[in-house]
């Protein structure tokens, strides 16, 4: 039986945001990704959304990845809450992003378009195109602007934050 995900019992890093958004995130996904077999997660962070996406969304092939310095993290998430379609995390490096092998019908990135530096950003969505099967989907969940303003005062204090953390 798999155990139910408790915050209060883990000793591996949370992001409490991953824990906040998680289900909403979900439900979005459930909706967008139907068609699709496989996705690609760039910046898996802790892999909390990993392990909590890919046993609810079965009939897809769920790949975490991240920099090298958060796989063994990412793998700890996995290896406690593991599901079939779950594979182990890869490192990609969006700085130096080798194209991968295989295509993927989707590519999911939290948060992720908020920390790259504005000169990789042009080369992160070039390689999504070439890493996606066409026709493919390209999911970003972030803080985005419609009409010049947030959607709610969490959207702005986000967007401060990760402002801040990366002066790029």
């Amino acid at each position: 039986m798999r155990k139910a995900l408790e915050i209060s019992d883990m000793d591996k890093p949370i992001i409490g945001a991953a824990e906040r958004n998680k289900k909403y995130i979900l439900e979005c996904l459930k909706d967008v990704l139907f068609e699709c077999t496989s996705v690609l997660e760039i910046g898996s962070g802790t892999g909390q959304h990993a392990v909590y996406f890919a046993p609810a969304l079965r009939h897809l092939k769920w790949q975490p990845s991240d920099l090298s310095v958060n796989l063994k993290t990412i793998s700890a998430w996995c290896a406690d809450y593991p599901a079939i379609n779950l594979l182990p995390p890869v490192e990609i490096d969006i700085r130096n992003w080798l194209e991968p092998e295989e295509k993927y019908d989707a590519i999911f990135a939290s948060n992720v378009i908020h920390y790259i530096e504005n000169k990789y950003v042009e080369g992160f969505f070039a390689m999504s195109k070439r890493v996606l099967s066409m026709p493919g989907i390209l999911v970003l969940y972030g803080p985005f602007k419609q009409g010049n303003q947030y959607s709610s005062e969490g959207d702005t204090n986000l967007d401060l934050m990760l402002k801040s953390e990366n002066k790029s």
